[in-house]
């Protein structure tokens, strides 16, 4: 095979424009994931009783509610804060147990307060009960948004006015 001046053009050109190619495009996001999710809007959250949440929460999986309630244990993850959610009943004196992960780490959370979240449901998530060893699957709420409540006397919270 006898090299022409094309030939010797196409391939030594071609692997450096490749490799330049591939060169500059190493280190820069892709656009898929320089976009960010947009959040949901606070104020079309469906105000949901955690009764039925828990009855059947794949069925709410991706929807937009807003739940009121007091913290059990709370954990600070590096970019995330993830809290047992004791989930009031609307006109109840009890709770639903629920996971919220607050899509930030958020210190100012703590254990026993109250607080209104408004997230997205997702899968439901496996926990293991401190005091019993038990495991337990819990509806997950990734909340965008969130407030502290004041209590009532009573120890409840109070529900937080639209």
């Amino acid at each position: 095979m006898q090299i022409t001046p094309i030939r010797l053009l196409i391939f030594g050109l071609l692997p450096v424009l490749t490799l330049y190619s591939f060169l500059s495009s190493c280190g820069e996001p892709s656009r898929a994931s320089s976009q960010r999710t947009p959040v949901p809007d606070s104020a079309l959250a469906i105000k949901v009783d955690p009764r039925e949440l828990a009855a059947n929460p794949r069925d709410w999986r991706g929807r937009n509610v807003t739940l009121t309630g007091s913290t059990g244990n709370v954990s600070q993850h590096k970019d995330y804060t993830w809290v047992s959610f004791h989930a009031q009943v609307p006109g109840r004196s009890f709770s639903q147990n629920l996971v919220v992960e607050l899509s930030r780490r958020d210190s100012s959370v703590v254990k026993d307060e109250c607080y209104q979240v408004w997230g997205v449901v997702g899968e439901p998530q496996s926990v293991r009960v401190v005091l019993t060893g038990a495991q337990d699957t819990r509806p997950l709420i990734r909340a965008y948004n969130w407030m502290s409540l004041p209590t009532t006397r009573y120890g409840g919270c109070e529900e937080s006015t639209p």
